[in-house]
Parts: structure tokens; sequence; C-alpha cells
């Protein structure tokens, strides 16, 4: 609780200085996620989702707020456009809860050997 509290106390300025980077925005959605501020993570999220480009951390965003739909959609997105850190998405906690999910794993799938 303690990491993810001094996560969004970092981000907080960051984000008033640099209201659009998503990076951050979605740092701080996944953080009140996680300490259970749902409502403050999804105004985060949808402030990321804004202006996002394909993005791995957006992806993770909505994988915690449980939008799995919108995270496998941004997750393939990314992938298409050539993200393709296999190692870091099988040990990725946000998508802990996609393993098994057939969609899930055909994307994780589709990256596997590929270097970055």
């Amino acid at each position: 609780r303690r990491d993810f509290a001094l996560t969004i106390s970092r981000a907080r300025p960051f984000i008033e200085a640099f209201p659009d980077d998503t990076r951050a925005l979605c740092a701080d959605a996944r953080a009140r996620f996680h300490l259970g501020d749902s409502e403050l993570g999804h105004d985060a999220l949808e402030k990321a989702g804004l202006n996002h480009e394909p993005c791995y951390h957006l992806a993770c965003g909505f994988a915690r707020a449980g939008e799995s739909g919108a995270a496998l959609d941004l997750l393939e997105e990314v992938v298409d456009f050539g993200w393709n850190h296999s190692r870091w998405l099988d040990r990725d906690p946000d998508f802990q809860s996609f393993r098994g999910n057939p969609r899930f794993e055909r994307i994780a799938r589709s990256i596997r050997g590929r270097l970055c």
C-alpha cells in the first residue's frame, strides 16, 4: 500500500505539469485501483485514453480496472505496432487474472521468441 501511495504522490505533480502524459496517468490509475479508489482510477484512465497512441501502460490500466475487452484490444494494438516484450508480459501482475484467457494467451504466444 505504501508503494502505491508513493506512486500517486510522485505521479500527481508530474500530471499537473504534463496533464496529457499517458504513462503518468496510467501509473496513477493503476495505483489507485490497487488501493481501492476506483473512481479516481477510472478518471485517470479516461484522461489517459483521450490522447492515447497504442500504449502498453494504458492496456495495463484497463486490465487492472477489470475491463478485459479494452485491455486486450489495446494489448493487441501495441503488439501490432511492434511491442514484443514477452518476458515482461509473462510477469506483469496487471495481467495476472488474464492467464488462461484464450485471447490473452494467443497474444502472448504471438510475441514469444521475437527479439526486442
